[in-house]
């Protein structure tokens, strides 16, 4: 009884944190994705919550990685074409990452179970809102 106590607390916190703060969430999005598997639907849904919430972001500074922080002193010259060459690679990135998780997204409305079903095909639904 304790384990489901557990991952109750657990699933309304990870989707709140996702609505709150979506980088954080991505950034260990490939510590969630295992649990998608698990029997607890209710994690499932909080999981399908938080990539929802990951997806509606628009801006594109959501994927950061160390080599876009890291500034290169030596290149002053190339320094505007560099910056848009990080710009693009950024963007490639963050358009894989949200077909990445729109697939996932998409077949989570096959799950096993309705109610995580429904929360997909809510998410999806919202995504189509906005």
């Amino acid at each position: 009884a304790g384990k489901a106590s557990g991952i109750k607390n657990v699933a309304p916190f990870l989707s709140e944190l996702a609505a709150v703060r979506p980088r954080v969430v991505l950034s260990n999005i490939s510590l969630l994705l295992p649990h998608l598997d698990s029997e607890p639907y209710v994690l499932r849904s909080a999981i399908i919550n938080s990539i929802g919430h990951i997806l509606v972001r628009e801006d594109h500074s959501l994927v950061e990685t160390k080599e876009d922080k890291e500034e290169d002193p030596g290149d002053e010259n190339g320094g505007e074409e560099s910056n848009r060459e990080k710009e693009e690679r950024q963007m490639v990135r963050m358009a894989k990452t949200r077909k990445s998780l729109f697939d996932i997204l998409c077949d989570r409305t096959h799950d096993i179970t309705s109610f995580t079903r429904g929360a997909a095909l809510k998410v999806l639904n919202d995504l189509t809102e906005k």
